[in-house]
């Protein structure tokens, strides 16, 4: 199969041994089952919960023809969870599609999304989209870093993503999430500093 995608001399033809091995990659980064709520604690000592709100997965079998006679699979993880004290809700989707030899980007994602719930009346929210396959983030108002390990909480995490966001609402407001594979959400830290940790 990875054959007639490379030898066909059509324009729109699925790499479909690139987007398998971008695939297995991205799956890692899926959170776990068996992670739920889970507690956080603050620089000050202070606790809360940081609630699992939804957890959804969907798959579309043969989302993607090419015209080589390929089909490929697309498929969309989203988990959403919200702290118990401090007033913020955290969605992260991720996506996988197929890389065909005219467009790379934006085809395998993870996307984290963060509203600050501190105006009820008036949530506000940002996001940042890092690409798998290519480095690039989306919008570039935040810096996106791959750690391969990092300790959190005592802990060393095989794989997590830094999210710095240069929008802030107040100092309250959430500067920096660390996203693992597998786990999701491990930490994050408000415009004054102050980190809150999953134990």
């Amino acid at each position: 199969m990875i054959l007639a995608a490379s030898s066909c001399g059509k324009m729109n033809c699925i790499d479909v041994g690139l987007s398998d091995h971008y695939s297995v990659i991205t799956k890692q980064w899926v959170v776990n089952d068996t992670i739920d709520d889970r507690f956080l604690v603050d620089d000050k000592g202070n606790g809360q919960v940081l609630n699992m709100l939804s957890r959804d997965s969907s798959v579309i079998k043969d989302a993607f023809s090419d015209d080589c006679g390929n089909y490929y699979d697309n498929y969309k993880f989203s988990v959403s969870c919200k702290t118990s004290e401090s007033p913020f809700e955290f969605d992260v989707s991720i996506k996988g599609e197929c890389i065909t030899n005219y467009s790379k980007e934006d085809r395998f994602t993870i996307k984290l999304t963060v509203t600050n719930y501190e105006i009820p009346a008036n949530p506000k929210a940002k996001s940042s989209t890092y690409d798998i396959v290519t480095g690039k983030v989306q919008p570039e108002d935040a810096v996106v870093t791959m750690h391969d390990k990092l300790t959190v909480g005592g802990k060393i995490y095989s794989g997590v993503l830094e999210f710095v966001f240069d929008q802030m609402v107040s100092d309250n407001d959430i500067k920096t999430v660390f996203y693992a594979k597998g786990y999701g959400i491990v930490k994050f830290v408000d415009g004054t500093g102050n980190s809150f940790v999953v134990l």
